[in-house]
């Protein structure tokens, strides 16, 4: 039986993460939000910035010693209290064993330990995987669009949410009590 495991990359990962990256871009072209060439030009300092400071996150998904996955998180510019869901992928022969709860559960809690309010995430309409993952982990559909893809088709982005704490909570008012 195979031994997963997930780890957070750190800085010296840049080479990791850029292999794991373009090899999911060449492989699955249509489930990402960027394409090959263009990341396939980033130089050393662009792939280390992803994994440096406190408003972003990768993880590799690991068979034994072996990158066999990604994903990433970050906070959104506009919303600091908000994290978006990115780059997630699975070499194909992992598939299927259940391994994206490793990816979701690396993000949630890095979004707990980093106290966000909210996790956002979206996928084209058709990404039935992506879909099934995101509400297994209790996401909620907040709304559909369509999208023109970095691959030249236009299909529907579906988008969800995850609400972590709420700053609206009302909290009850304390009377003093009257002895």
């Amino acid at each position: 039986m195979s031994a997963y495991s997930i780890k957070q990359l750190i800085e010296d990962d840049w080479q990791a993460l850029r292999a794991i990256r373009l090899e999911a871009l060449q492989t699955e072209p249509r489930f990402f939000g960027s394409n090959y060439p263009k990341e396939l030009a980033y130089d050393e300092e662009k792939w280390r910035s992803w994994l440096k400071g406190t408003e972003s996150a990768f993880f590799g998904l690991y068979e034994s010693n072996d990158l066999i996955g990604l994903t990433g998180i970050r906070r959104q510019d506009e919303n600091p209290d908000t994290a978006v869901l990115i780059a997630s992928y699975i070499r194909k022969e992992h598939r299927g064993k259940n391994l994206s709860g490793l990816l979701y559960g690396a993000r949630i809690d890095w979004a707990k330990e980093n106290d966000l309010e909210k996790i956002i995430v979206s996928h084209r309409k058709s990404n039935e995987a992506s879909k099934g993952a995101n509400q297994k982990f209790g996401f909620k559909q907040t709304g559909v669009k369509m999208a023109d893809w970095p691959d030249g088709t236009q299909e529907e982005q579906v988008y969800y949410e995850l609400i972590l704490k709420s700053s609206n909570v009302i909290q009850p008012k304390l009377e003093p009590k009257i002895s």
